[in-house]
């Protein structure tokens, strides 16, 4: 994956009131990720500390309720660094590309800026991409 996809972490509207600093610190901790069409990303019931906002493709997010399927700028994953168990699995519909921050920066962002912590409890499966 190139730098363009990683540097599209701060493109993230969530991200954008970050101080320069922040802003750097981020694209130095989030990784690009790729996954091919039907790779599972993430798996309910297990503990991941990972937060993930899809840059390219579909996924599919499942409850084992219900299926939801979701493009670029949706979010998953462990945001607080709870350590519980995951709510949905995550299954790649389409080759798809992912930014992944660790759940302790995502935590961190929280506490330090408020309106990330709102936004995680408002709207915890949508990220708006800027642009």
């Amino acid at each position: 994956m190139s730098n363009k996809a990683k540097a599209r972490v701060t493109d993230v509207a969530v991200f954008s009131a970050l101080e320069s600093a922040d802003r750097r610190w981020l694209r130095k901790t989030a990784r690009p990720m790729s996954y091919p069409i039907g790779a599972t990303i993430q798996e309910a019931g297990n503990i991941d500390r990972r937060f993930f906002v899809l840059v390219d493709g579909m996924v599919r997010l499942d409850d084992g309720i219900r299926a939801r399927d979701f493009g670029p700028g949706v979010a998953f994953g462990d945001a607080r660094s709870s350590g519980e168990e995951l709510p949905v699995t995550a299954t790649a519909l389409s080759d798809v590309r992912t930014f992944v921050v660790p759940s302790l920066a995502m935590a961190w962002l929280a506490q330090h800026y408020p309106h990330i912590g709102v936004w995680l409890q408002k709207h915890p499966n949508e990220v708006p991409l800027a642009g």
